[in-house]
């Protein structure tokens, strides 16, 4: 299994967990702080994203920022990420593409645990248990990626679906 360390500007990220569809959201202001680009894409891509994003209208404003709070489904990172890297900086487009790979390696990782965790074999089994025990918020973020993919695969129309529209 390979693994990718998250990009530095990772740290200051804000997500919240959809309770009706258990779907992890990240505060999009947050994500383009931690690229190193300008906030005011908020306004862009509320136009440009507008029915995939959940936007929250504050009830008290946050005097430092005039916009709203907008959150993106984390699966849908890698694709806002290909839309705005063309109005980055050079320094900031190359933390973006990190960012993007390393969440998308996660997503890839979530794959293989998954398949593992099907073949029934006792010392897969043993390792999840000791996952679970050593580091329950990893086990549980894994969980809901995991939920998260399998939604994501039984909503996705077949091209049969697609071709009769």
């Amino acid at each position: 299994m390979k693994t990718t360390q998250a990009p530095q500007a990772a740290k200051g990220l804000q997500f919240q967990l959809d309770k009706q569809t258990l779907q992890v959201q990240i505060e999009l202001s947050s994500l383009l702080r931690s690229l190193g680009a300008p906030t005011t894409l908020v306004t862009d891509a509320i136009s440009i994203w507008e029915n995939n994003l959940q936007v929250e209208v504050e009830v008290e404003p946050n005097p430092e920022s005039e916009l709203p709070l907008c959150y993106l489904p984390v699966s849908q990172i890698p694709q806002f990420i290909d839309q705005i890297l063309d109005q980055l900086s050079s320094e900031s487009r190359a933390t973006a593409l990190r960012f993007s790979e390393a969440f998308s390696t996660a997503e890839a990782q979530v794959n293989e645990v998954e398949i593992l965790k099907r073949s029934n074999n006792p010392k897969v089994l043993g390792a999840v248990l000791q996952w679970m025990k050593n580091d329950p918020a990893s086990y549980a973020l894994h969980e809901l990626m995991a939920l998260q993919q399998k939604r994501t695969v039984m909503t996705a129309p077949t091209q049969a679906a697609q071709g009769a529209l």
